[in-house]
């Protein structure tokens, strides 16, 4: 009895020891490899847009560098779109767009942080002072599409 006892106790450490090593591996690589990887981003965009949380969503995206780059492209194709231009024409409308890019930035981001914070584009809540400030953000949320932008859900993803 002594012996199966003893054998026991052994099959039980290293069992133990077995299960301490998987659950140490396991942890190093959630932390050190899974939480750096584009699926765990993207997951925690929806969960930061589903809960609400407008620090989540900013530590996961680059919202500034977005804003910055999407503004740029907005008016660079306003301006196509409605004075189409070419050589030194399109140079001078181009700097000349150049003035409307940080009021543009502001509406685009009071635009993101009103989707991340009630779930619509437009805050229906502005006194028209702080509206007069900014360039029309409702103007520029319907002339870009983002009405029609819903974020659904992230079923699978593949990485290439």
């Amino acid at each position: 009895m002594n012996r199966f006892m003893q054998s026991l106790k052994k099959r039980v450490i290293a069992f133990a020891l077995v299960a301490v090593v998987i659950a140490v591996a396991g942890g190093w690589w959630y932390v050190s490899y899974y939480t750096r990887t584009p699926e765990y981003s993207i997951k925690m965009v929806q969960e930061a847009v589903s809960q609400h949380d407008k620090e989540k969503l900013y530590k996961y995206v680059d919202v500034n560098h977005m804003l910055d780059t999407a503004s740029d492209a907005m008016l660079d194709g306003l301006v196509q779109a409605m004075v189409p231009a070419t050589g030194d024409t399109k140079e001078a409308v181009s700097s000349l767009t150049k003035m409307f890019k940080a009021p543009v930035i502001m509406s685009l981001q009071s635009a993101v942080d009103n989707y991340v914070a009630q779930g619509t584009w437009i805050d229906k809540n502005v006194d028209e002072r702080s509206m007069a400030a900014a360039v029309d953000a409702d103007m520029i949320v319907n002339r870009i599409g983002l009405p029609n932008i819903s974020f659904q859900k992230l079923e699978s993803m593949a990485v290439d």
